[in-house]
C-alpha cells in the first residue's frame, strides 16, 4: 500500500494461509534491504536479525523466513518474497535475483499502466464535464434571449396603461414570473 508505506501478504504458496503480518518502512529489515538493495539471509545474516525487535521477528518467522529478497523499482523497495526451506547461494541466488529484478520491471510497468488508465479516466470525466457545461450555457442562452424580449415587451405596453387600468397587475405578476425564470436559468 504506496499510500500507507506498508507492506501486506497478497500471496504465498507452502505455508498454507499467509500470515496477517504487515511491515513497514520503519521495520529495520525492510529498511535495510531499501538502504542496500540486497537479499538477507538468516543463516548469514544473524547481525541483522538481532537488530530488528522481537514484534518485527515474530512477524517474519510466522512466514518462516530463511531469506527475503527485495523487489526494486527504480531504487525503492516496492515488494520483497519471503523464502523458506532452501538456502540459495551462487548461481542458485544470482538466478533469483535476476529473476525478482525483472519481475520489479514488471511490477513497476503495472503500476504505470494502472496510473495512466486512473488519469485516462479523469481526463474523460473531465471532458465530459466540460461539455455538459457548454451544453447548459447554450442551452441558458437560448432560453434567456426569449425571455429578455417578452421582459422589453411587457414594459412597454405596462408603461403604456393609465394608472387604474386592472391589466397592469396582470402584466407586472407576468414581469415577475419571467424574473424567476431567468433566475433559475
Amino acid at each position: 500500500d504506496e499510500d500507507a508505506n506498508v507492506f501486506t501478504p497478497v500471496a504465498s504458496q507452502g505455508v498454507g494461509t499467509p500470515p496477517a503480518a504487515s511491515f513497514s518502512f520503519s521495520d529495520k529489515l525492510v529498511a535495510w534491504m531499501n538502504a542496500n538493495r540486497r537479499h538477507v539471509a538468516l543463516v548469514s545474516d544473524k547481525g541483522l536479525w538481532g537488530m530488528c525487535g522481537e514484534d518485527e521477528r515474530s512477524r517474519w518467522t510466522a512466514w518462516g523466513m530463511e531469506q527475503v529478497f527485495p523487489i526494486m523499482t527504480l531504487n525503492r523497495l516496492t515488494a520483497f518474497m519471503v523464502m523458506g526451506g532452501k538456502h540459495l547461494n551462487g548461481d542458485g541466488l544470482e538466478l533469483m535475483r535476476t529473476i525478482l529484478n525483472m519481475g520489479g520491471v514488471a511490477l513497476h510497468n503495472a503500476l504505470l499502466h494502472q496510473r495512466s488508465q486512473l488519469v485516462a479516466e479523469s481526463f474523460h470525466r473531465a471532458e465530459k464535464l466540460a461539455l455538459a457545461g457548454q451544453l447548459a450555457a447554450a442551452a441558458a442562452h437560448e432560453i434567456r434571449n426569449p425571455l429578455t424580449s417578452i421582459r422589453s415587451s411587457v414594459q412597454f405596453v405596462l408603461g403604456r396603461l393609465a394608472e387604474g387600468d386592472r391589466s397592469k397587475a396582470i402584466l407586472t405578476d407576468v414581469l415577475g414570473e419571467v424574473d424567476r425564470i431567468n433566475g433559475v436559468v
